[in-house]
């Protein structure tokens, strides 16, 4: 994902509520530019954004912070594997 121009957050132990609505946002809105995974060795409650030579972390989640960061960082069309 990195490496295709795409940005990946991270996560550990947010509350269910907080999860889906982070995933929802995501799915609406970056389809195919920003993946959300589970991290574990986060803080608890803890989200990081990562793109390629870049890296932020919230102590909860953010989406503001999200918007700025996937604007700055997420290729809006990302490279496909196999595709020219």
């Amino acid at each position: 994902m990195l490496e295709a121009g795409g940005v990946v957050v991270t996560y550990n132990a947010l509350p269910g509520a907080d999860r889906r609505q982070l995933e929802r946002h995501v799915r609406e809105r970056y389809d195919g530019r920003v993946a959300v995974t589970a991290y574990d060795p986060l803080p608890s409650g803890h989200v990081a954004f990562t793109a390629w030579g870049a890296l932020q972390r919230c102590d909860a989640v953010d989406l503001a912070a999200l918007d700025a960061f996937a604007s700055t960082y997420a290729d809006p069309e990302p490279a496909v594997p196999g595709r020219q």
